[in-house]
């Protein structure tokens, strides 16, 4: 099990490389955005080849793949649009020139790396796992409409932002139309939702309890470090803002 795992890990690492050389080539960070999606492919080809093709395998890729390519299709169109992510321009404008190079690599290609491999737990269970294989349809096929469920809201809600923003005099604006009248981060929820379902599927095998880290690193990070905190701190600042969060709420997708 060990072997396959660290030459997934490695493979990631790869990847992480080739996007780091391409940030410095375009002075572009926010590329990193569309190599994320990606960076769980890699441990799907090592299963494919070290353990051969099963259905469960092929069928978790496909799910896997479809959200990889939905979101970093969606992911690289907005980059495409945009000079550099204000998340990034913030996050780095502090930094010494001479120091940047060494900088982005430790706290944003590294992290994202770490990140990456910890969220990836699920599909290390489930791929090398010793009950390795497709568990039974009653736990599966509800897993698989969850996993449809939430790559829908996502999809659903991030078409409905992009039209928000394309028109110019809803600058500033904050949307809460379509799902975002009802929850204040749909993407969020759609995208924590899809991890919850790799998380449970891994459940079943061999230390199927650590897949479980990955949708709760998923919600971490997008309501606590990356996600939720600098979008609500934009949001003071624009207007229309609905019902604004409590200081205290443990549900930050909530109004």
């Amino acid at each position: 099990m060990i072997y396959p795992i660290i030459l997934s890990i490695f493979l990631k690492f790869l990847l992480f490389i080739i996007c780091y050389g391409l940030i410095l080539k375009t002075k572009k960070i926010a590329h990193i955005d569309s190599f994320w999606a990606l960076s769980f492919l890699p441990e799907f080809f090592v299963a494919f080849y070290w353990e051969g093709f099963t259905h469960g395998s092929i069928i978790l890729f496909l799910m896997v793949l479809a959200w990889a390519t939905r979101l970093t299709y969606y992911l690289t169109s907005r980059t495409k649009t945009l000079k550099e992510d204000t998340r990034y321009t913030e996050f780095t404008k502090n930094w010494p020139k001479e120091n940047f190079k060494k900088l982005l690599f430790k706290k944003i290609i590294l992290m994202q790396f770490l990140a990456s491999t910890l969220m990836s737990m699920c599909f290390y269970i489930y791929l090398f796992s010793p009950s390795f294989g497709w568990s039974a349809p009653f736990w599966n096929v509800p897993l698989l409409g969850l996993f449809i469920f939430g790559l829908f809201i996502e999809i659903i809600s991030d078409e409905q932002i992009k039209n928000h923003k394309l028109n110019n005099s809803n600058k500033n604006v904050t949307y809460t139309g379509g799902l975002w009248r009802y929850v204040k981060y749909p993407n969020y929820a759609g995208e924590i939702l899809i991890w919850l379902s790799f998380g449970l599927l891994a459940l079943p095998f061999t230390y199927g309890l650590l897949g479980l880290i990955s949708p709760v690193a998923i919600f971490y990070f997008l309501t606590f470090v990356t996600g939720i905190p600098y979008l609500d701190k934009h949001r003071a600042f624009r207007k229309g803002e609905p019902h604004p969060r409590p200081k205290k709420n443990y549900l930050p997708f909530i109004y």
